[in-house]
């Protein structure tokens, strides 16, 4: 493919992945940020209805929702977050370690297909057993239980499987510079987030 098309496809790319993380902002309650942005035309439709009586998540579990929601890079910043006590408030902080530990996991039947692409052939087929449930969740892989036939050992032999999460080498790839140029906007715009 050209240069020039890959870098129209990159740019295509880079602006859904800015409405994503625009509508996310909003549904947390952050659409105030997202104006201040001036970022508010990438938001769509998707902002929640605010007010009423409903009451709202606190400013942390906002913060922390917000990475989650935005997958392992977030994820990721958000751990490394929860451990600068020295420039963050405490409540956010605590907030923030949930992320070191408290990881929604991703679907069994997405964990089969990882699985399946990555070895050629049907877990079933490679596996005598394969727990569904997740032993260990974390921002970038998670981990299943599973038996191995090994030739040779009378008994299936106990292993572990860790799977990368789906789609993580893209956002890997696409997000550190996408929040290194929201950091710049941040800082540019919201002069009190400049600590």
């Amino acid at each position: 493919m050209l240069p020039g098309i890959m870098s129209i496809l990159t740019a295509v790319r880079d602006i859904d992945r800015l409405r994503q993380i625009t509508q996310v902002l909003a549904r947390h309650g952050f659409g105030e940020v997202v104006t201040r942005l001036g970022l508010s035309s990438h938001a769509g439709e998707d902002q929640p209805v605010t007010g009423g009586s409903i009451p709202r998540p606190l400013l942390g579990e906002r913060i922390r929702l917000v990475l989650q929601d935005l997958g392992p890079t977030f994820v990721k910043l958000g751990q490394i977050m929860s451990t600068r006590s020295d420039i963050l408030p405490e409540d956010i902080v605590l907030e923030l370690k949930k992320l070191q530990d408290d990881v929604a996991p991703f679907p069994a039947e997405e964990a089969h297909k990882q699985v399946e692409e990555s070895l050629g052939a049907k877990v079933s087929e490679i596996f005598v057993t394969f727990e569904d449930k997740p032993l260990a969740c974390a921002s970038v892989a998670q981990v299943h239980r599973a038996t191995l036939k090994v030739e040779g050992e009378p008994e299936p032999v106990a292993v572990a499987v860790k799977i990368q999460r789906p789609g993580i080498d893209k956002m890997v790839a696409r997000d550190p510079n996408l929040l290194h140029m929201l950091a710049a906007l941040v800082e540019r715009t919201i002069p009190e987030s400049r600590l």
